[in-house]
């Protein structure tokens, strides 16, 4: 009896058991289930929610007009001039205005681009000055230059026959105007064209002299040994600038002796001989040491007006042997640079 009791008790206890570890299942598999199920579908629903909205505003935005981008402004570009009395407007009423590096400034001005032209010019400077200059830093915007604008040379060799031509020439003028008075009178001209021939034939024997012609050897030769060694310091400066050299008109082009009878010697050929000298040693260097010319000798030759302040003409009485340009002079050295400037600007 007693072992019987014992059993029901045993069995009862572990049905008991039995049924406690089902409720626990039932609870730890349903529960998990229903909560899971829930939160994906108010994630979902959010989701969705978010995405709408995020594609009304991507709309929104996209319908809206841009801002206008602001303007760069105009480009800034700047020259930097040097070189010799051509190039700093000697002899000009107003050089500041009408030497030629002003006026290719404003024929170069626009709304789109700024120009800036910083000329360092000095009167009387050779190639060597012109050297001294730029290793003593004294053209110190040169590092920031876009191109620069080269003109130098002309005083190596037409200096010491700008020196004779002061020494004998510096009379004619007076001995030219009693002439053209004489002719209008009818008068004798006889003694002023006596003295006329006398002048110009010991005007010739001077630059035919050997101090002349060593003069203009050396200066040549100074040039020749410069140009290398300025085009150098060029770039020490500034390598990635473009430079345009000016080559040399004749000063003495329209020096016309023709009508002197007596007078033989052809100054005007004689001043063209030597500018070609010039101009050969510079076209020649041209490739080698990275420039361009810019051919200023070949616009004064087929202009055909008088472009320079050195004239003689027996028939007006005018004489002049100052050989720099006037202002005329000035505005077509201004076209030949405009016109290369024009191109790079458009690019």
């Amino acid at each position: 009896m007693k072992k019987h009791i014992a059993f029901v008790i045993a069995l009862a206890m572990l049905c008991t058991i039995f049924s406690a570890c089902s409720f626990v299942s039932d609870t730890v598999s349903v529960a998990p289930e229903s909560i899971g199920d829930t939160d994906v579908s108010e994630q979902n629903e959010s989701q969705e929610v978010s995405e709408a909205e995020s594609e009304a505003e991507s709309e929104v935005v996209s319908e809206t007009p841009s801002e206008p981008e602001e303007s760069a402004g105009p480009r800034e570009y700047r020259i930097v001039a040097l070189g010799d009395s051509i190039t700093a407007g000697y002899g000009l009423d107003n050089a500041e205005t009408q030497r030629y590096t002003s006026l290719l400034k404003s024929a170069l001005q626009s709304d789109t681009c700024n120009v800036s032209i910083d000329n360092y010019a000095v009167s009387g400077h050779t190639s060597s000055n012109l050297l001294s200059l730029l290793n003593n830093g004294t053209a110190s915007t040169l590092a920031d230059a876009d191109a620069v604008i080269l003109c130098i040379g002309a005083n190596n060799v037409l200096a010491p026959v700008s020196s004779v031509a002061y020494t004998y020439l510096s009379g004619c003028q007076s001995t030219l105007s009693s002439l053209f008075a004489a002719l209008l009178k009818g008068n004798d001209i006889t003694p002023y064209q006596s003295t006329l021939v006398s002048t110009f034939n010991n005007f010739a024997a001077a630059l035919e002299s050997d101090s002349t012609k060593t003069a203009i050897q050396n200066g040549l030769y100074t040039f020749q040994s410069d140009l290398p060694k300025i085009i150098a310091a060029i770039r020490d400066v500034n390598p990635d600038c473009v430079i345009y050299y000016g080559n040399i008109y004749n000063p003495y082009a329209q020096f016309d002796v023709s009508g002197i009878p007596g007078v033989t010697y052809d100054f005007a050929a004689y001043s063209d001989s030597l500018v070609c000298n010039i101009n050969d040693i510079i076209a020649q260097n041209a490739d080698t040491l990275g420039y361009t010319v810019a051919d200023v000798y070949s616009a004064f030759k087929t202009h055909g007006g008088r472009l320079v302040n050195a004239t003689l003409n027996i028939t007006t009485a005018t004489f002049n042997y100052d050989p720099h340009p006037n202002a005329q002079g000035h505005v077509v050295i201004a076209s030949v640079y405009e016109e290369i400037f024009d191109k790079i600007l458009a690019e």
